[in-house]
């Protein structure tokens, strides 16, 4: 790679390590760089759902639609990644519920997505595993899993391979902007880096590098929390999420008769700001991963015990048999939301040579895709999803 390369990427996330990578194997000079390790943001602190059930009719759906197609493909591409397309069981404990799933379920039938209403009997047929105390359950088939801090260093070496050069730790100060055109950056240490463009693809901290340009990405951070237990002598043959979820899910509120109180858990003791989305997921090595407490506006990627007892008070009682595993791993991850949760894609943000690739909040369906599609606009290819709506002169 030359001195001088044609495009920096700052950030190596799934958004930063997929641009680079296309960037890469369209010809392209590529710098990447990344101010701790790859995948160490949010990319490598998620729970690896691949969530379609929520997603409404429209351009969210339609874009994780076709995200979720593109990640199907993308291990033949660049290696395994722990990609599996299991479909997930929704399921609840009071029989309140049901008919609201069932409406719900019919609507998402009607939206293009395959979702059905299962009785007790037949969500614990598919799920030995789960306790037989539950009312019943939603089975979306669309729904996957996957390592993403796993798929992140499989991009970053796929970009190294097709001649990219990574360079890390390097904390990017500000960028370097003269006439009206961006050309580079400086890092923290003061080292100046030239390149013909720059994409930043580095969440929460792309906002701060913009604001000196008179730039504003509205991203809200929300903090989440996770954990991981040691192998479990059970197999899991889908994705589990609990009746927490559904508190989450504006299009099953705004149906007739929904009641908060069908899907409000007495188990569950939650601290002020705080909500829960009740995931549980296997990996192929049998370790059981389990979550999500979410606090908006909380900036801090550390694992705290209020976070960690709503998920720590459930999977024992949902998941009877994993109530004895060690428990290996907490962790928390903070994620830099738009205000639409729509990413933010703009290749003209109104500074030349400045291409912005962050704001994903439900980045494991679509950061890969925004990578190739961000990539193709500047090599002059062509991308899998319009970028248009996504650019962000859509908050001004």
């Amino acid at each position: 790679m030359p001195a001088r390369p044609d495009v920096i990427v700052v950030g190596a996330g799934i958004a930063g390590a997929s641009t680079a990578c296309h960037l890469a194997r369209a010809g392209l000079g590529v710098l990447l760089l990344e101010a701790e390790q790859p995948a160490y943001g949010a990319s490598g602190r998620n729970p690896g759902f691949l969530f379609l059930l929520g997603k409404a009719k429209g351009l969210a759906l339609e874009v994780s639609l076709a995200g979720r197609a593109f990640q199907q493909g993308l291990g033949d591409a660049v290696g395994d990644f722990g990609f599996r397309p299991t479909g997930m069981l929704a399921f609840v404990r009071d029989e309140r519920a049901l008919p609201l799933l069932a409406a719900f379920a019919a609507q998402r039938r009607a939206d293009g997505l395959a979702v059905e209403l299962l009785s007790r009997e037949e969500t614990l047929r598919r799920e030995p595993a789960l306790d037989p105390a539950i009312a019943g359950s939603l089975w979306s088939a669309g729904e996957a899993h996957q390592d993403t801090r796993l798929l992140v260093r499989r991009l970053v070496a796929a970009a190294e391979t097709a001649g990219a050069a990574a360079r890390m730790p390097a904390k990017v100060a500000s960028l370097r902007v003269a006439g009206g055109r961006c050309h580079g950056v400086t890092l923290a240490d003061g080292t100046a880096l030239e390149a013909g463009a720059v994409v930043l693809a580095n969440g929460l901290d792309g906002a701060r590098l913009l604001a000196p340009l008179g730039l504003i990405a509205p991203l809200t951070a929300t903090r989440y929390q996770a954990a991981e237990t040691a192998a479990a002598p059970f197999r899991l043959s889908a994705l589990l999420s609990g009746p927490s979820l559904f508190l989450h899910l504006p299009l099953l509120a705004a149906l007739p008769g929904y009641d908060r109180a069908c899907f409000t858990d007495p188990a569950i003791a939650l601290a002020p700001g705080m909500t829960y989305t009740h995931q549980i997921a296997q990996y192929p090595d049998g370790r059981i991963q389990f979550g999500c407490a979410c606090e908006s506006g909380r900036a801090e990627a550390v694992a705290t015990a209020a976070g960690q007892a709503p998920a720590l008070a459930t999977l024992p009682r949902d998941l009877p048999g994993s109530g004895a595993l060690a428990l290996e791993r907490s962790w928390a991850g903070v994620v830099a939301q738009a205000p639409d949760y729509l990413p933010i894609l703009d290749l003209k943000p109104g500074v030349a040579g400045l291409v912005l690739n962050i704001g994903h909040a439900f980045g494991n369906l679509i950061g890969a895709m925004s990578g190739q599609i961000v990539a193709a606009g500047l090599a002059g290819g062509a991308p899998l999803f319009d970028p248009a709506p996504f650019a962000l002169r859509r908050f001004s």
